[in-house]
């Protein structure tokens, strides 16, 4: 029988999984001190179905991400937090839907640029995740691996007198008999092996891309920024809206203006019209009339008297 091959594993590998999971807990664990839900927040993580027919999961999931963050306005700044509450909620879910649509290279260049950043983002805004409560957990280990002095110490037996009912003339045996069982003595314990040198590993970091750690108070300054930069793109929105409004009934009463203005001119052409239409007809009655007259005595003055 030939052998198989191996299944292809099509989803995203346990441990971007893993990492995306370690994002949820640090944002269930943010500091209190962050706002809650705010009702303007641009913290709002979907995928749009135009932006995925357009540049694919990887640009779609981007796109968004950028707009939440609104990386655009933080310029050298770090990526941090600004709020805490359910409105992030949906930022797993998107980051897992995601990286199971994309390729493995969308995958390695999507952790990479955002998933590491994420989390470290989360982390400089205060999420820590608490310790669990571990129970102590007794350690068992072979005889041959026991330390002595771990073990109870055992009580010692007394010596055992071995009675010879034989009929020898032999000298009873004085000596006390070995014991039949011995304890084994422990082999001492194998030294500890050396851990293996720790490789240094190259990863994009904030420094990298020339970000730093913010403090709470750069913290509070920018998420004071955002809120100021929301309040006033508010109002110009509201302003544009009333503006657009104001020209809209403009245009309206313009055009109906115009309109009236149309028709009371349409309405004044139509009268003219008629007027010299009446006119020529009446001139042309009159000349047919005269004409009618002059030919009467042109013929009358003409005409020969009758012969007697």
């Amino acid at each position: 029988m030939p052998p198989t091959s191996p299944k292809l594993v099509t989803g995203p590998p346990c441990e971007l999984i893993s990492r995306i999971d370690y994002l949820r807990d640090l944002l269930k664990n943010l500091l209190s001190s962050l706002p809650k839900d705010l009702p303007n927040s641009h913290y709002q993580f979907y995928l749009d179905l135009e932006s995925i027919d357009l540049c694919g999961y990887f640009g779609a999931a981007g796109h968004r991400l950028e707009i939440a963050f609104q990386t655009f306005t933080l310029g050298k700044q770090p990526l941090v937090f600004l709020q805490r509450g359910s409105c992030i909620d949906d930022l797993p879910k998107l980051l897992k839907l995601a990286v199971k649509q994309m390729s493995d290279g969308e995958r390695e260049n999507f952790r990479t640029a955002w998933i590491k950043h994420l989390i470290r983002a989360a982390k400089d805004s205060g999420a820590k995740i608490p310790a669990p409560k571990c129970k102590a957990v007794a350690l068992t280990t072979d005889s041959t691996n026991t330390d002595p002095a771990l073990l109870p110490a055992k009580k010692a037996k007394g010596a055992v007198m071995v009675v010879d009912d034989s009929e020898s003339d032999c000298e009873p045996n004085t000596h006390s008999p070995s014991p039949l069982i011995t304890p084994a003595i422990p082999p001492p314990a194998p030294p500890p092996r050396p851990n293996p040198p720790t490789q240094k590993t190259t990863e994009s970091t904030f420094a990298a891309f020339g970000w730093k750690k913010a403090s709470p108070e750069e913290v509070k300054a920018q998420w004071r920024k955002v809120r100021e930069e929301n309040e006033d793109k508010r109002k110009e929105k509201v302003a544009d809206d009333e503006r657009r409004e104001e020209e809209k009934k403009q245009h309206t009463q313009e055009l109906a203006t115009l309109r009236k203005r149309r028709e009371h001119e349409r309405k004044a052409a139509a009268k003219d019209t008629d007027i010299d239409a009446a006119s020529s007809t009446s001139g042309k009655s009159e000349i047919t009339s005269e004409t009618i007259i002059a030919q009467e005595r042109h013929d009358r003055s003409h005409s020969k008297p009758p012969s007697i």
